[in-house]
């Protein structure tokens, strides 16, 4: 394995500046929320889905292994490190193009390092019918980078709207899934299984090839949409909230992926907007400030928020049932675009200020059901450490550590209600609160998004975050509680070489992917 004469023979094909060697400009690419180490020897930055073939034949012609990633903003999961050191990474960023959108069917066709700023905005300019649905992660985040990795939006399951995809295999052939590899087709955009063996899954979460085009669905904009909003008076009623979610879910009431946050994921996330959003009023607020208004504004351990999209009968028709269903649990409060934009301005005229504080604020936030991407809730990753980061856009590039873990939990009383106490025996003996959020996902289970916050220049700190996301990773596997998604210091927790189904993965790569030069280790046993 020669990494210079795999530069040099890149270099042919790419620009002068995608192709990077040099330590000093490699080390800013390692940065990561995680505080995580790679040794990586460099970078190259393909534009086209032909320069990232000519990136694969000299990584195969010198046995160079290659990480490559959307935009990189795995944040909390390892970032853009790769799994294994020695790996080059392959920043896909640069291929930003939206190939197309069409609106008569409504679906968009795009390149990894499109975001979901620039899709969404695109959608708007072009008065779609359709929009993108988000996730809270960012507005810069890449939408093929999280739908290859099981996200969830705020109101489907991204990787179920995946109709077609184009990949580049480890050999360095072209992949057309679907019925995209006919040529003169009419349906590869809108008819997902093709005919013969459906391939589209061994892309998704793999290291069989790089996925460098894929084709979705948008989601059309619905004549009414009204946000729902309970708040748990009890801790204990977390499971029973569950039951009856699972049963709304079940008569249609419920349709979108409801979002229930336990008190410590409210108070990182929204304290740092109201701290914000005061000192852009010229208010010269203090971290007591903002913490008072969200106190007084968002009550109860677990607070849970959801989406009804449809014609005005049939959301009026829901909410009346998803309120009837759950109102014994706590406050619950239901928010139309509308509500939301008179009751800001009438608090302007009314002396209410922590009100009026709170709901202006919030406004990111509530939009991100609608469709608009915001990076409000990134300031949750450094406002434990401090009130600013350099960049508050990237976390990696600030103070803040941040770890994930994914469990699925089983949408049950007793499962939902173990599984939590589990996470707080575990943060309570490693030192951390725990930060908690759990998504219904189609009234059968709801994915977990459990993360940890810290300071991660502090090495005692780093190293009991390690070893929490150990102990969480493997409790939610002893449970019966699966994680859906792995960082890539914990890989080994869930591929077993006994396994037959990581034996068949295994021979699957060997014949796409002969050299094993991509992203080794990645939910894979190699």
């Amino acid at each position: 394995m020669t990494t210079d004469a795999f530069f040099k023979d890149v270099a042919q094909h790419l620009a002068a500046e995608d192709v990077i060697s040099d330590a000093s400009v490699v080390e800013g690419y390692t940065q990561n929320t995680s505080g995580l180490v790679r040794d990586v020897p460099g970078v190259v930055k393909p534009k086209s889905t032909e320069q990232v073939q000519k990136v694969v034949a000299a990584a195969n012609a010198h046995k160079v292994p290659l990480y490559s990633y959307s935009r990189g903003r795995n944040w909390g999961m390892g970032s853009k490190l790769p799994v294994k050191s020695g790996c080059v990474l392959v920043d896909l960023s640069g291929m930003d193009k939206i190939h197309e959108v069409d609106d008569r069917f409504g679906y968009a066709v795009i390149e990894p390092g499109v975001t979901q700023r620039q899709l969404s905005e695109h959608l708007k300019a072009m008065n779609s019918k359709f929009f993108l649905d988000v996730t809270g992660s960012g507005a810069e985040t890449s939408i093929l980078g999280n739908m290859m990795e099981r996200g969830v939006a705020y109101n489907t399951l991204r990787i179920e709207l995946l109709q077609q995809m184009q990949v580049v295999l480890g050999n360095g052939e072209i992949l057309e899934t679907g019925f995209g590899h006919f040529a003169g087709t009419k349906v590869q955009n809108i008819c997902k299984f093709g005919i013969g063996p459906g391939l589209e899954s061994l892309f998704v979460q793999s290291n069989m090839g790089i996925v460098t085009r894929i084709t979705f669905k948008l989601v059309p904009i619905p004549a009414f949409q009204a946000t729902f909003v309970v708040s748990l008076k009890r801790k204990e009623d977390l499971g029973d909230l569950a039951d009856a979610m699972r049963e709304l879910t079940q008569q249609g009431m419920m349709e979108s992926v409801v979002h229930v946050g336990n008190a410590r994921r409210s108070q990182v996330t929204v304290t740092p907007i109201i701290y914000n959003y005061m000192k852009e009023q010229g208010m010269n607020p203090t971290r007591e400030d903002a913490e008072r208004i969200v106190n007084s504004q968002l009550s109860g351990d677990w607070s849970a928020l959801g989406c009804v999209m449809g014609s005005r009968g049939h959301v009026i028709h829901c909410v009346r049932k998803i309120r009837s269903k759950l109102k014994r649990f706590g406050k619950f409060q239901v928010m139309t675009p509308g509500i939301r934009e008179f009751a800001k301005s009438a608090l302007n005229f009314l002396p209410l200020k922590n009100p009026r504080i709170f709901l202006n604020a919030m406004d990111p936030l509530l939009k991100l059901p609608h469709g608009e991407p915001s990076n409000a809730a990134l300031h949750s990753t450094y406002w434990t450490t401090a009130d600013s980061s350099p960049d508050p856009t990237n976390p990696d590039k600030g103070p803040g550590g941040i770890m994930f873990c994914c469990p699925i939990v089983p949408m049950q009383k007793d499962m939902v209600n173990h599984a939590m106490q589990k996470t707080d025996e575990i943060g309570k003996e490693l030192g951390f609160d725990i930060a908690v959020t759990l998504n219904n996902m189609h009234g059968m289970t709801m994915e977990g998004v459990v993360s940890i916050d810290y300071d991660k220049r502090d090495p005692e700190q780093a190293k009991r975050a390690v070893a929490c996301m150990r102990a969480l990773n493997q409790a939610y596997m002893d449970m019966g509680a699966t994680p859906y998604r792995m960082d890539i210091e914990n890989m080994d927790l869930i591929v077993d070489k006994d396994d037959t189904f990581w034996q068949t993965a295994r021979a699957i790569k060997a014949a796409l992917d002969p050299n094993g030069i991509l992203s080794p280790g990645r939910f894979s046993l190699d």
